[in-house]
């Protein structure tokens, strides 16, 4: 699935693209985990809150959603759950 923000001029200037799943990691709509697989912000628009604006649309969509999770690909480091709830505070 995919999350997109868009300016004034209808340009993408962020996306997400996530699944929600089980406690398994397999697709489920009713599922409590959202296994993020991709997220961009153009950088002009980087720290304007967009990243928590797409989490809150999840969260909203998603209302049995607790979890969020995703590959640290470029940092070689291992899977590492959030509690979403908790991440949403941290976040400008």
């Amino acid at each position: 699935m995919l999350v997109t923000c868009r300016d004034n001029e209808d340009r993408i200037i962020a996306y997400t693209e996530y699944w929600i799943t089980d406690k398994w990691g397999h697709p489920c709509k009713a599922g409590q985990f959202c296994r993020v697989l991709d997220v961009w912000v153009h950088p002009d628009y980087a720290n304007k809150g967009l990243l928590k604006y797409m989490l809150e649309k999840k969260r909203y969509k998603y209302p049995l959603l607790r979890w969020i999770y995703w590959e640290r690909r470029n940092e070689n480091k291992p899977l590492r759950t959030y509690d979403i709830d908790k991440l949403l505070r941290r976040l400008k």
